[in-house]
């Protein structure tokens, strides 16, 4: 095991390897790689003034006095002013017996300079740390009036390194520890990492890594974590290229009779778009070979994706094998199932679900022992099913299932399936670059004509008389005979916001509803329940359907025509549109209403303009990248507050992770090198390894 594989209590003591540990950092590789939040120069340090109360804050100061005394209880007090030369703060140190503060006494000597760590709150007006962390900068003691930036700038000191940081891991402890393993290192213990075309022009490893961690000038700091980014990006693209390479080792059945999916084809009651076709002809040339084909089908809403699917699907049974759909819940299941009996009468499937009846299921894992060729709809139910002759795997909405998942259905076939991925949520070229870089992308460009067009508008909530326009429009589509979907953030019992229960009282208590029968919609109900609830809506037994997003993709009601989003400024702008995309799926135009609380000056109300103002999905996926960081692109968080890279963002680094692509596919093809393996493995130590590993 090399210096870089060593465990942290090894080399900075059990303690701070401990605290460092809650940050992330097990190896010498991790505390390396754990850089600076970012670098205060002196001129700009927090000052006094600057502070927040209630949180734990850092600030330099000089100590301008020390007092001890005793309280009336016995308690011993070591109280210390600081100054940062304009405002003055304290600290307060407490301790049942006085020598328990002599070590405080003997550091903070008037006329340090200090750098505080700790919680601030204000007591009697003043700014006070009660018992922080502190690191003595400067030992030269200087005039008390001076300021702190004056006295710092004589001294000529580097900048301050800001390390993300804890009560129990103030970032000067884990300075002193980077700096331990700093001292220590060697460009031997640091071989290259890269490959030739890409290591040249960027510093060394060990010279990058001093850059980061000790520059003599902040943007020193900055221009070293380019190495680090190119880096991530090369080493991201070797894991992706691996999983490709992988899944290919393994052929698949070459899926080439088109007779039945044309016969099908023929029956549909529409025409295929341009688009559609051209998707069409990409997937069934890819399934007509046996190298396993791994294709990410993507389209705005209502592009008709489903349909290209089956008609696969349906080439895949013409040619004697399986093909299964997994979608993320029962109601998306039932409803792709009820979308084949309706286009694909002829098409053989099935529908397996965690609520299948005991006898169907027998007779349908009696069908998939006999490997009968149809096509198996289900949620993950499916999984544990083993199916001999599956051909081709399909996953309905990616982002919601997540990776392994879907890898599990695959591997659990005797063969080894073309696998198929649909995103009904666009995605942005520098997502399907990273998170889909095993799939080649297939992309329906434009929606079927004959669907009716969807309004959207932005309605706040503070307005009474908006608000009940609202339910009046409502009542005008269901009197007309439409169908109106209302979307809740929450079922019940929430402290603000909409609910589900709240909403169906409110909409009750409004003029004209009394004769109306409200449907409710949500995933606490059982899987009968949601059956009967959408099948009354459909029915127009309940023409307004009050839901949470458990009807967000998927549902297919073409006589929905209006879709109203309370509290939307808590759903993402890929959700909103996900929700908006269920209406104007007939002929009839529709509308989509947001209701929101927010004013006009909040980023949530800005989000939402953003929304009203355009359909066009790809845009608001850019748009939702950039509000939203990427998640973890390797495994089955595939969006939301917190990523998993450490130094590259998709949407500012798109160049890097074009320039790494080919070299890391190149590397893999050729087999990496057992430095570059064992780099790839650190690297890969957060990122879900279990399902990259897979063979």
């Amino acid at each position: 095991m090399g210096f870089l594989d060593r465990a942290l209590s090894a080399v900075v003591g059990t303690k701070t390897a401990a605290a460092l540990s809650r940050m992330g950092a097990e190896t010498v590789w991790d505390l390396l790689y754990l850089l600076p939040r970012r670098y205060q120069e002196w001129g700009e340090l927090t000052g006094v003034a600057e502070l927040v109360e209630g949180q734990v804050q850092s600030v330099v100061m000089r100590v301008l006095d020390v007092q001890k005394r005793q309280t009336r209880s016995r308690m011993w007090i070591l109280q210390v002013r600081f100054s940062d030369g304009s405002m003055n703060a304290s600290a307060t140190f407490f301790a049942k017996n006085p020598y328990m503060l002599i070590s405080h006494q003997e550091k903070l000597v008037p006329g340090r300079l200090v750098w505080v760590s700790g919680k601030v709150e204000r007591f009697r007006g003043k700014w006070q740390f009660a018992h922080p962390n502190y690191e003595v900068i400067s030992e030269d003691p200087q005039e008390v009036s001076a300021s702190v930036t004056d006295v710092s700038a004589r001294g000529g000191h580097p900048p301050l390194r800001v390390y993300p940081a804890s009560k129990a891991l103030p970032s000067w402890r884990t300075q002193r520890a980077v700096d331990t393993v700093l001292d220590t290192l060697s460009d031997a213990d640091l071989p290259e990492s890269l490959p030739p075309q890409l290591a040249a022009g960027l510093p060394s490893r060990l010279q990058a890594f001093r850059d980061a961690h000790a520059p003599a000038r902040a943007e020193d700091g900055w221009v070293a974590r380019r190495r680090f980014q190119v880096e991530e990006a090369f080493y991201l693209q070797c894991a992706l290229a691996q999983v490709r390479l992988r899944s290919r080792l393994r052929p698949s059945p070459a899926l080439f009779d088109t007779v039945f999916a044309s016969q099908l084809r023929s029956q549909l009651p529409f025409e295929l778009t341009d688009s559609q076709r051209e998707a069409l002809g990409t997937i069934s040339d890819a399934l007509a070979s046996d190298v396993p084909a791994s294709l990410l089908l993507m389209g705005d809403v209502g592009s008709g994706k489903t349909v290209v699917a089956l008609l696969a699907a349906a080439q895949t049974l013409g040619s004697g094998y399986s093909a299964a759909l997994l979608a993320p819940t029962e109601v998306l299941a039932q409803q792709h199932f009820a979308t084949i009996s309706r286009l694909m009468p002829d098409l053989p499937a099935e529908l397996l679900t965690a609520s299948t009846p005991r006898q169907q299921r027998r007779e349908i894992e009696d069908g998939i022992r006999q490997s009968r060729p149809w096509l198996l709809v289900g949620t993950h139910a499916l999984l544990g099913e083993q199916v001999g002759n599956l051909g081709l795997v399909i996953v309905d909405e990616q982002h919601r299932f997540g990776v392994d998942q879907r890898e599990k259905l695959r591997e659990s076939a005797l063969l080894n399936p073309h696998l198929l991925v649909m995103s009904a949520t666009p995605i942005p070229r520098t997502v399907a670059m990273t998170a889909f870089g095993d799939l080649d992308t297939v992309v329906i460009s434009a929606r079927p004509s004959g669907r009716g067009t969807t309004e959207s508008f932005l309605v706040p909530q503070s307005n009474p008389v908006w608000f009940q326009r609202v339910w009046q429009r409502c009542l005008e589509e269901v009197r007309s005979g439409g169908r109106v979907f209302v979307v809740c953030p929450k079922i019940e019992a929430a402290d603000e916001g909409a609910t589900v229960d709240d909403t169906v009282r409110l909409i009750a208590s409004q003029p004209g509803w009394s004769d109306t029968d409200v449907g409710v919609l949500h995933g606490r109900m059982s899987a009968s329940d949601k059956t009967a609830a959408m099948s009354a809506f459909v029915d127009g037994v309940t023409p307004l359907l009050v839901s949470t997003t458990v009807i967000e993709v998927g549902v297919d009601v073409p006589q929905a025509t209006v879709m109203v989003i309370m509290d939307a400024d808590r759903f993402g702008l890929a959700q909103l549109h996900q929700l908006r995309g269920r209406v104007g799926r007939g002929e009839r135009p529709a509308v989509c209403l947001a209701v929101t609380a927010v004013g006009p000056d909040s980023a949530a109300w800005q989000r939402l303009d953003a929304f009203v103002s355009t359909d066009d999905g790809f845009e608001l996926a850019q748009l939702d990248l950039e509000y939203r960081k990427e998640g973890n692109v390797l495994g089955t968080q595939q969006s939301g507050s917190r990523s998993a890279l450490r130094f590259l963002r998709v949407v500012d680094d798109e160049d890097i992770l074009i320039a790494t692509r080919g070299p890391a596919i190149a590397a893999v093809e050729a087999g990496l090198p057992v430095q570059m393996e064992a780099e790839l493995r650190r690297w890969l130590a957060g990122l879900e390894r279990e399902y990259l590993e897979r063979g």
